[in-house]
Order: structure tokens, then C-alpha cells, then sequence
């Protein structure tokens, strides 16, 4: 069989983390690729990339602490086919998002990592999604409908769901706003 490290992470506790959970503009993942004029790259709610990333004098950040004990884990287990799954509850499936994307872009022999959120927010834009999926990231996005933080934070616009051209002219104001929505870096999708 395969050996499945699990990790699992909390939700929001200190007051801190509610201020974290408030930044909700979207910003660059460290060392994520900006692929062109018309794409900004994978992009990450600000808040949430901080409390991941974000070290003291006496203690290391999330980060840090995630990749050590996994290049720990990924070296005693070499001989072994193994497994990463991470899951969490609210700003806790948050984090797990970004540690499956920082696990796949740091360790080149990453092991195949799968997501089971809980009531998470979304948490980057198109472009993450789309270098989670060509990651091999398996997500599972479990969500209760009437639950706000499932829908936070940010706008989700599929241009393709807007009217065309010859609608009225909407269309020319649905791609600019669209535009104008990205570039404010608030579009978010569902992962």
C-alpha cells in the first residue's frame, strides 16, 4: 500500500487571524509564474498568504514549519510510494490550499497531495486554479450552502456568462468590468 501523511489545520482562533481573514485583495504567490500581459499570474488573498508566510523572532512561520517536517518526511519515507492529504476547517482549508500549492512548487519529488476543505473560502484567482490542477492537486471543496464563508471573499465572473456584443453594447461594459475587477485583484474562484 501507500503510506498517507495527513495533516490538518484549524480554523480562525486569535484576533489576529479575523483581521488576517479581512485582506481580502489578491497578491502573488512567492515564486509563482506571471505568464503574460493579460494573465497576472497565480494570485492569493493577501490575509491569508501573510498568516502562511509570516514569521516571529521565536517562532518560524507556517511555511517554514511545513516544509521541514515534509522534506522530513518526503527523505525517511524515499523507499515508499507515498501520499500528502491536507484538510481543514475554514481559514484552516485555506491554509491547506496554499501548503498543497507551496508542497508542489518546492520538492521536486513532492508526493501526490490531495485537499478535503470544509467550509473554506476561496482563495486565488483563476491562474492558481489552474496551476493546482496542472499540479495534479486533487480538490475536494465541501461546503454548506447557507454558509457566508463559503462564499467570501471577493467577486467570481466567468466572462463567458456575460452577454455578447451585440446585446445593447453590454457586452463592451461587461468585459470592462470584468477587467476592472481583475486588476483590482479581487477575482476569486471557488477552490
Amino acid at each position: 500500500g501507500r503510506r498517507d501523511i495527513v495533516v490538518a489545520f484549524r480554523g480562525t482562533v486569535t484576533c489576529l487571524e479575523w483581521l488576517e481573514n479581512l485582506r481580502v485583495s489578491l497578491t502573488h504567490f512567492p515564486g509563482g509564474l506571471v505568464t503574460g500581459e493579460d494573465d497576472l499570474g497565480p494570485m492569493v488573498q493577501k490575509g491569508f498568504l501573510s498568516l502562511y508566510t509570516s514569521k516571529t523572532s521565536t517562532r518560524a512561520s507556517l511555511q517554514e514549519m511545513i516544509r521541514k517536517e515534509i522534506g522530513r518526511m518526503i527523505q525517511k519515507y524515499t523507499n515508499e510510494p507515498l501520499s500528502l492529504t491536507l484538510t481543514g476547517h475554514s481559514l484552516g482549508a485555506a491554509l491547506a490550499i496554499l501548503s498543497a500549492y507551496d508542497i508542489t512548487t518546492t520538492f521536486e519529488n513532492a508526493p501526490m497531495v490531495t485537499v478535503i476543505s470544509f467550509g473554506g473560502p476561496r482563495v486565488g484567482n483563476e491562474s492558481f486554479r489552474k496551476q493546482l490542477e496542472q499540479k495534479g492537486i486533487k480538490i475536494l471543496r465541501i461546503v454548506n450552502s447557507d454558509d457566508v464563508v463559503t462564499k467570501v471573499p471577493g467577486f467570481i465572473l466567468n466572462l463567458d456568462e456575460f452577454v455578447n456584443d451585440e446585446d445593447v453594447g453590454l457586452g463592451i461594459w461587461s468585459r470592462w468590468f470584468y477587467k476592472y475587477i481583475e486588476n483590482m485583484q479581487l477575482e476569486y474562484v471557488d477552490i
